[in-house]
């Protein structure tokens, strides 16, 4: 891998980018064994580590649209009121009762 020509300017730039991407992300795409320098011939471009980055992001970014479809999902079904929560308490304790002494017609 060559030298930048100026290594202070160089370095920066890798942080401001890198501070982008959560850290797993910026892990598996610094990592010499499986990220960018395991491809690279030569000193990454900004642009290179970011894609890097950005092919990593994918998965995750998929993951957190399933996980919040999920949660907006939940949220269709509103939650009981405290009368609404009462009356399931009763109907529950009944059927508990009925279950354990037998109560329930067996048809």
């Amino acid at each position: 891998m060559g030298k930048p020509d100026n290594p202070e300017v160089y370095a920066g730039a890798v942080v401001m980018a890198l501070m982008a991407y959560p850290p797993e992300i910026v892990t598996q795409a610094t990592d010499p064994r499986r990220g960018i320098q395991s491809t690279s011939k030569f000193l990454p471009s900004i642009a290179e580590l970011m894609e890097a980055c950005e092919r990593r992001m994918t998965p995750l970014c998929v993951r957190w649209g399933e996980i919040k479809k999920m949660k907006e999902d939940h949220e269709v079904f509103p939650q009981p009121d405290v009368q609404e929560r009462e009356r399931m308490k009763d109907k529950f304790s009944k059927l508990i009762n009925d279950l354990q002494y037998g109560s329930i017609d067996n048809r």
